[in-house]
Protein backbone atom coordinates (compact mmCIF):
# COMPACT_ATOMS: atom_id res chain seq x y z
CA UNK A 1 0.00 0.00 0.00
CA UNK A 2 2.63 2.26 -0.56
CA UNK A 3 4.19 2.34 3.50
CA UNK A 4 7.75 1.47 4.74
CA UNK A 5 8.50 -0.99 7.31
CA UNK A 6 10.28 1.33 9.74
CA UNK A 7 11.28 -0.93 12.78
CA UNK A 8 10.67 -5.01 13.38
CA UNK A 9 11.29 -5.88 17.22
CA UNK A 10 11.10 -9.90 18.23
CA UNK A 11 11.63 -10.31 21.81
CA UNK A 12 10.27 -12.41 24.79
CA UNK A 13 6.65 -10.72 25.04
CA UNK A 14 6.35 -11.27 21.34
CA UNK A 15 7.09 -9.00 18.23
CA UNK A 16 6.63 -5.37 17.55
CA UNK A 17 6.14 -4.05 13.73
CA UNK A 18 6.17 -0.10 12.90
CA UNK A 19 5.46 1.44 9.37
CA UNK A 20 4.71 4.83 8.41
CA UNK A 21 2.51 6.36 5.62
CA UNK A 22 3.53 9.74 4.50
CA UNK A 23 7.37 9.49 5.49
CA UNK A 24 9.65 8.64 2.43
CA UNK A 25 6.83 9.01 0.00
CA UNK A 26 3.46 11.01 1.13
CA UNK A 27 -0.25 10.35 -0.69
CA UNK A 28 -3.34 11.84 -0.40
CA UNK A 29 -4.96 9.03 1.27
CA UNK A 30 -2.57 7.16 3.53
CA UNK A 31 -4.89 6.95 6.29
CA UNK A 32 -6.48 4.81 4.09
CA UNK A 33 -3.45 3.08 3.32
CA UNK A 34 -2.67 2.43 6.58
CA UNK A 35 -5.87 1.22 7.66
CA UNK A 36 -6.24 -0.82 4.48
CA UNK A 37 -2.71 -2.56 5.60
CA UNK A 38 -4.00 -3.26 9.17
CA UNK A 39 -7.09 -4.92 7.57
CA UNK A 40 -4.86 -6.90 5.47
CA UNK A 41 -2.67 -7.79 8.62
CA UNK A 42 -5.39 -9.13 10.64
CA UNK A 43 -4.23 -12.84 8.75
CA UNK A 44 -0.40 -12.12 7.19
CA UNK A 45 0.06 -15.04 4.90
CA UNK A 46 1.87 -17.47 5.49
CA UNK A 47 2.04 -17.39 8.91
CA UNK A 48 0.10 -19.53 10.46
CA UNK A 49 2.06 -19.61 13.99
CA UNK A 50 1.04 -15.90 14.84
CA UNK A 51 -1.79 -16.47 16.94
CA UNK A 52 -2.40 -13.47 18.50
CA UNK A 53 -2.76 -9.55 16.25
CA UNK A 54 -3.07 -6.00 17.66
CA UNK A 55 -2.86 -3.15 15.82
CA UNK A 56 -2.80 0.10 16.30
CA UNK A 57 -3.28 3.29 13.76
CA UNK A 58 -2.72 7.00 14.08
CA UNK A 59 -1.65 9.49 12.09
CA UNK A 60 -0.23 13.45 12.66
CA UNK A 61 2.59 15.73 12.32
CA UNK A 62 6.22 13.62 13.02
CA UNK A 63 9.69 14.34 13.04
CA UNK A 64 11.40 12.28 10.51
CA UNK A 65 14.90 11.99 9.20
CA UNK A 66 17.70 9.99 10.69
CA UNK A 67 18.99 10.15 14.00
CA UNK A 68 21.52 7.86 16.47
CA UNK A 69 24.95 8.20 16.96
CA UNK A 70 27.99 8.65 14.44
CA UNK A 71 28.54 5.22 14.83
CA UNK A 72 24.96 3.96 14.11
CA UNK A 73 22.12 5.83 12.92
CA UNK A 74 18.59 4.70 11.39
CA UNK A 75 15.86 6.65 9.59
CA UNK A 76 12.58 7.14 11.45
CA UNK A 77 9.83 8.97 12.19
CA UNK A 78 9.12 9.96 15.66
CA UNK A 79 6.44 11.98 17.80
CA UNK A 80 3.56 11.86 19.66
CA UNK A 81 1.53 10.11 17.06
CA UNK A 82 3.96 7.15 17.90
CA UNK A 83 2.95 7.22 21.17
CA UNK A 84 -0.41 6.91 20.14
CA UNK A 85 -0.49 4.19 17.80
CA UNK A 86 1.61 2.22 20.41
CA UNK A 87 -0.99 2.72 23.00
CA UNK A 88 -3.89 1.71 21.01
CA UNK A 89 -1.96 -1.19 19.71
CA UNK A 90 -1.75 -2.27 23.54
CA UNK A 91 -5.41 -2.31 24.11
CA UNK A 92 -6.34 -3.36 20.65
CA UNK A 93 -7.23 -6.79 22.06
CA UNK A 94 -6.47 -9.36 18.94
CA UNK A 95 -8.20 -6.29 16.84
CA UNK A 96 -7.57 -2.80 15.49
CA UNK A 97 -8.14 0.31 16.85
CA UNK A 98 -7.79 3.82 15.12
CA UNK A 99 -7.70 7.09 16.64
CA UNK A 100 -10.30 10.10 14.87
CA UNK A 101 -7.75 11.08 12.30
CA UNK A 102 -7.49 8.10 10.57
CA UNK A 103 -11.27 7.42 10.63
CA UNK A 104 -11.75 10.59 9.36
CA UNK A 105 -9.51 10.14 6.22
CA UNK A 106 -10.31 6.36 5.65
CA UNK A 107 -14.38 6.21 6.57
CA UNK A 108 -15.19 7.30 2.79
CA UNK A 109 -14.05 3.85 1.54
CA UNK A 110 -13.73 1.81 5.26
CA UNK A 111 -16.82 0.81 7.56
CA UNK A 112 -15.88 1.43 11.16
CA UNK A 113 -17.41 0.72 14.72
CA UNK A 114 -17.20 3.80 17.07
CA UNK A 115 -16.30 2.63 20.46
CA UNK A 116 -16.69 3.97 24.19
CA UNK A 117 -13.68 6.08 24.37
CA UNK A 118 -11.07 5.39 26.64
CA UNK A 119 -8.13 6.35 29.01
CA UNK A 120 -4.49 6.17 27.32
CA UNK A 121 -1.91 7.42 29.35
CA UNK A 122 -0.11 11.04 28.83
CA UNK A 123 -3.76 11.99 27.78
CA UNK A 124 -5.98 13.15 30.43
CA UNK A 125 -9.75 13.47 28.53
CA UNK A 126 -11.00 10.09 27.37
CA UNK A 127 -9.71 9.29 23.97
CA UNK A 128 -12.09 8.56 20.84
CA UNK A 129 -11.84 5.23 19.25
CA UNK A 130 -12.64 3.18 16.29
CA UNK A 131 -12.36 0.06 14.63
CA UNK A 132 -12.37 -0.82 11.09
CA UNK A 133 -14.61 -3.60 9.87
CA UNK A 134 -14.38 -3.82 6.08
CA UNK A 135 -14.15 -1.83 3.19
CA UNK A 136 -17.11 -0.09 1.41
CA UNK A 137 -18.05 -0.72 -2.31
CA UNK A 138 -14.96 0.41 -4.74
CA UNK A 139 -11.76 0.45 -2.34
CA UNK A 140 -11.70 -3.31 -3.73
CA UNK A 141 -10.12 -1.27 -6.77
CA UNK A 142 -7.72 0.30 -4.96
CA UNK A 143 -6.07 -2.52 -3.39
CA UNK A 144 -6.10 -4.19 -7.10
CA UNK A 145 -4.51 -1.10 -8.01
CA UNK A 146 -1.92 -1.07 -5.71
CA UNK A 147 -1.06 -4.41 -6.05
CA UNK A 148 -0.40 -3.86 -9.92
CA UNK A 149 3.49 -3.09 -11.37
CA UNK A 150 4.77 0.50 -11.37
CA UNK A 151 4.24 0.76 -15.21
CA UNK A 152 0.65 -0.70 -15.02
CA UNK A 153 -0.32 1.72 -12.13
CA UNK A 154 1.01 4.70 -14.20
CA UNK A 155 -0.94 3.51 -17.77
CA UNK A 156 -4.03 3.41 -15.74
CA UNK A 157 -3.64 6.51 -13.70
CA UNK A 158 -2.86 8.37 -16.71
CA UNK A 159 -5.94 6.86 -19.00
CA UNK A 160 -8.08 8.28 -16.42
CA UNK A 161 -7.34 11.49 -17.11
CA UNK A 162 -8.15 10.80 -20.30
CA UNK A 163 -11.39 9.80 -19.63
CA UNK A 164 -13.65 7.08 -19.18
CA UNK A 165 -12.07 5.49 -22.76
CA UNK A 166 -8.52 6.21 -24.49
CA UNK A 167 -6.89 5.07 -27.41
CA UNK A 168 -2.89 3.90 -27.34
CA UNK A 169 -2.46 6.74 -29.74
CA UNK A 170 -3.43 9.14 -26.76
CA UNK A 171 -2.08 7.36 -24.36
CA UNK A 172 1.67 6.78 -25.73
CA UNK A 173 1.19 11.07 -26.35
CA UNK A 174 1.70 11.79 -22.59
CA UNK A 175 3.00 8.95 -21.57
CA UNK A 176 6.58 10.34 -19.31
CA UNK A 177 9.25 7.58 -19.91
CA UNK A 178 9.20 6.96 -23.81
CA UNK A 179 11.87 4.10 -22.84
CA UNK A 180 8.78 2.11 -22.47
CA UNK A 181 6.59 3.03 -25.49
CA UNK A 182 6.96 -0.58 -27.03
CA UNK A 183 5.77 -1.98 -23.68
CA UNK A 184 2.72 -0.19 -23.64
CA UNK A 185 0.57 -2.96 -25.84
CA UNK A 186 1.73 -5.53 -23.57
CA UNK A 187 0.52 -4.12 -20.24
CA UNK A 188 -2.43 -2.67 -21.53
CA UNK A 189 -3.33 -6.14 -22.12
CA UNK A 190 -2.14 -7.37 -18.60
CA UNK A 191 -4.58 -4.84 -17.41
CA UNK A 192 -7.17 -5.88 -19.67
CA UNK A 193 -6.46 -9.76 -18.33
CA UNK A 194 -7.02 -7.94 -14.22
CA UNK A 195 -10.59 -6.58 -15.15
CA UNK A 196 -9.92 -3.31 -14.78
CA UNK A 197 -10.11 -2.17 -18.04
CA UNK A 198 -11.67 -3.67 -21.48
CA UNK A 199 -10.80 -3.80 -24.76
CA UNK A 200 -13.75 -2.74 -27.33
CA UNK A 201 -12.89 -2.17 -31.20
CA UNK A 202 -9.25 -0.83 -31.09
CA UNK A 203 -9.76 1.15 -27.72
CA UNK A 204 -9.84 0.63 -24.10
CA UNK A 205 -12.52 1.84 -21.34
CA UNK A 206 -12.37 1.33 -17.87
CA UNK A 207 -14.85 -1.32 -16.17
CA UNK A 208 -16.92 1.08 -14.41
CA UNK A 209 -16.40 4.50 -13.35
CA UNK A 210 -15.13 3.73 -9.61
CA UNK A 211 -11.88 2.09 -10.72
CA UNK A 212 -11.52 5.34 -12.74
CA UNK A 213 -11.86 7.31 -9.98
CA UNK A 214 -9.63 5.45 -7.56
CA UNK A 215 -6.89 5.83 -10.14
CA UNK A 216 -7.33 9.40 -10.63
CA UNK A 217 -7.38 9.58 -6.98
CA UNK A 218 -4.42 8.45 -6.38
CA UNK A 219 -2.01 10.68 -8.08
CA UNK A 220 -0.60 13.90 -6.50
CA UNK A 221 -2.75 17.14 -7.78
CA UNK A 222 0.47 18.41 -9.66
CA UNK A 223 0.81 15.55 -11.38
CA UNK A 224 -2.49 15.76 -12.61
CA UNK A 225 -2.04 19.37 -13.54
CA UNK A 226 0.60 18.19 -15.75
CA UNK A 227 -0.64 15.37 -17.75
CA UNK A 228 -4.07 17.53 -18.44
CA UNK A 229 -1.67 20.20 -19.97
CA UNK A 230 0.31 17.63 -22.12
CA UNK A 231 -2.99 16.45 -23.06
CA UNK A 232 -4.50 19.39 -23.70
CA UNK A 233 -1.69 20.60 -25.77
CA UNK A 234 -1.70 17.37 -27.93
CA UNK A 235 -5.16 17.73 -28.53
CA UNK A 236 -4.78 21.16 -29.71
CA UNK A 237 -1.57 20.38 -32.20
CA UNK A 238 -3.56 17.59 -34.09
CA UNK A 239 -7.09 17.29 -33.90
CA UNK A 240 -9.37 20.07 -35.41
CA UNK A 241 -13.15 18.79 -34.89
CA UNK A 242 -14.67 22.02 -35.07
CA UNK A 243 -17.93 20.55 -32.91
CA UNK A 244 -18.55 21.93 -29.47
CA UNK A 245 -18.35 18.88 -27.80
CA UNK A 246 -14.17 19.00 -28.70
CA UNK A 247 -14.31 22.20 -27.61
CA UNK A 248 -15.72 21.35 -24.40
CA UNK A 249 -13.16 18.97 -23.76
CA UNK A 250 -10.05 20.86 -24.71
CA UNK A 251 -12.21 23.29 -22.03
CA UNK A 252 -12.16 20.61 -19.38
CA UNK A 253 -7.97 19.99 -19.71
CA UNK A 254 -7.20 23.22 -19.68
CA UNK A 255 -9.34 24.16 -16.65
CA UNK A 256 -7.61 21.03 -14.49
CA UNK A 257 -4.43 22.14 -15.85
CA UNK A 258 -5.45 25.72 -14.31
CA UNK A 259 -5.26 27.16 -17.67
CA UNK A 260 -8.06 30.08 -17.42
CA UNK A 261 -7.38 31.97 -20.41
CA UNK A 262 -7.20 28.84 -22.55
CA UNK A 263 -9.81 27.29 -20.69
CA UNK A 264 -12.30 30.19 -21.22
CA UNK A 265 -11.12 30.51 -25.23
CA UNK A 266 -12.53 26.60 -25.65
CA UNK A 267 -15.87 27.20 -23.75
CA UNK A 268 -16.53 30.49 -25.65
CA UNK A 269 -16.11 28.71 -29.06
CA UNK A 270 -18.64 26.02 -27.67
CA UNK A 271 -21.02 28.11 -26.69
CA UNK A 272 -21.09 30.05 -30.22
CA UNK A 273 -20.92 26.76 -31.85
CA UNK A 274 -23.91 25.45 -29.82
CA UNK A 275 -25.53 29.04 -30.29
CA UNK A 276 -25.75 28.42 -34.60
CA UNK A 277 -26.64 25.49 -34.16
CA UNK A 278 -29.88 26.60 -32.16
CA UNK A 279 -28.51 24.78 -29.05
CA UNK A 280 -29.71 27.29 -26.45
CA UNK A 281 -29.93 25.43 -23.07
CA UNK A 282 -26.22 24.39 -24.09
CA UNK A 283 -24.87 27.54 -25.01
CA UNK A 284 -26.27 29.32 -21.64
CA UNK A 285 -24.62 26.51 -19.48
CA UNK A 286 -21.63 27.13 -21.17
CA UNK A 287 -21.51 30.92 -21.03
CA UNK A 288 -22.47 30.93 -17.49
CA UNK A 289 -19.44 28.67 -16.67
CA UNK A 290 -17.00 31.34 -18.51
CA UNK A 291 -18.83 33.87 -16.24
CA UNK A 292 -17.82 31.82 -13.27
CA UNK A 293 -14.64 31.59 -14.31
CA UNK A 294 -13.93 35.05 -14.70
CA UNK A 295 -15.50 36.01 -11.47
CA UNK A 296 -13.24 33.69 -9.77
CA UNK A 297 -10.00 35.18 -11.55
CA UNK A 298 -11.51 38.45 -10.91
CA UNK A 299 -11.79 39.27 -14.56
CA UNK A 300 -14.80 40.90 -15.66
CA UNK A 301 -16.05 41.01 -19.68
CA UNK A 302 -18.87 42.30 -20.48
CA UNK A 303 -18.99 40.18 -23.96
CA UNK A 304 -19.74 37.20 -22.40
CA UNK A 305 -22.45 38.80 -20.02
CA UNK A 306 -23.77 40.72 -23.21
CA UNK A 307 -23.95 37.40 -25.16
CA UNK A 308 -25.43 35.05 -22.23
CA UNK A 309 -28.37 37.92 -21.68
CA UNK A 310 -29.31 37.92 -25.57
CA UNK A 311 -29.68 34.14 -25.24
CA UNK A 312 -32.11 34.60 -22.24
CA UNK A 313 -34.53 37.46 -23.72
Amino acid sequence: YGGHVLQLSTGDKGSYLYANFGALVAHEDDALRATLAALDLQAPPGMPFIDSIQLGVASGEMCVGAYGSAERRTYGALGDKTNMAARLMAVATDGILCDEVVYQGARGQVEFEALPPIQVKGREEPLPVFRPTGTRAGTVHHSMIDKLPPTQQMLLKIASVIGPDFETEVLAAVYPDKDEHEELAHNLAQLAQTGLVVEQEGHYIFANTLIREAAYGRMLFAQRRGLHRALAAWYEERAGQATSAYYIMLADHWQRAEEIPKTMHYLEKAAELARAEGDVDTAVRLYDRALKLEAQAGVLSEGYENRRQSLSK
